[in-house]
Order: C-alpha cells, then sequence, then structure tokens
C-alpha cells in the first residue's frame, strides 16, 4: 500500500533529522574518544577541557534532534498537523518506545551534566575513560 502524499514530506523530513543525529552522535564519539584516549597524557589540560566541554555540546544538540524527530514522528501520526500535549505526553508515558525515549533522555542530560563537570574540574585521563 502507498504512503498518502501527505506524509512524503514528513517521512524525508524525519530522515534527514535522523541523519543529523546520527552526525552528532559520530562528531560526540569521536570528540570522547579524542579527549580519553587519543591525546597523549602530556597534552595541555584546556585542549582536553575544550572537547569534553565541545562533547556536551553535542549531547545537548542531539537531546534537541531528539525532541525534533518526536514532533516530527508525532506529525506523521496526524496527518502533517503538529501533535498536542496530551498525545505527546500519552505515547511517552504509555508505550514502551515512549519509555525507551524519555530513558534515553535521562542518560543523554546525566551525561551532559558529567561531561561539564568534568571539564570545568581538571579531571584526570583516568576519571575521564
Amino acid at each position: 500500500m502507498e504512503r498518502p502524499e501527505s506524509n512524503r514530506p514528513m517521512v524525508s523530513l524525519e530522515a534527514i533529522v535522523s541523519g543529523m543525529g546520527y552526525a552528532v552522535l559520530a562528531l560526540l564519539l569521536g570528540v570522547l574518544v579524542s579527549a580519553g584516549f587519543l591525546l597523549p597524557a602530556g597534552e595541555p589540560k584546556e585542549l582536553r577541557q575544550k572537547l569534553l566541554r565541545a562533547g556536551a555540546c553535542l549531547v545537548v544538540a542531539f537531546l534537541i534532534i531528539a525532541v525534533v524527530s518526536l514532533l516530527i514522528q508525532g506529525a506523521k501520526l496526524r496527518q502533517g498537523t503538529l501533535p498536542s500535549l496530551d498525545v505527546l505526553v500519552r505515547y511517552l508515558t504509555m508505550t514502551q518506545s515512549g519509555k525507551i525515549w524519555l530513558l534515553r533522555e535521562a542518560y543523554g542530560a546525566a551525561l551532559t551534566l558529567i561531561l561539564f563537570w568534568f571539564a570545568r574540574n581538571t579531571a584526570s585521563i583516568k576519571a575521564i575513560r
């Protein structure tokens, strides 16, 4: 069965947002590996702190992209209109995928706080790893 014409732009938009999310996650992985494993121990701590701050900013960007993705998925369910807050709350609290989404967002927020804390306090390489 073919998709209705009104859903085609939403599917394209969802693919673009999903691609942006994967790109941000790839950058995040590169930043964290560089800060924790690739930089030699003698590198200036400022460089490592900048990498950790960049990692925290990338996690925030990913969390924002995840919210946009949630809105797009809700819009697909409502045939192109933005979902109401009630629909989103029911999706997030009553479905398994919604609960997983909430857990991922909470994990991302915790990771952001940890990264900012490591960047602020000159954490050792062992702690970063």
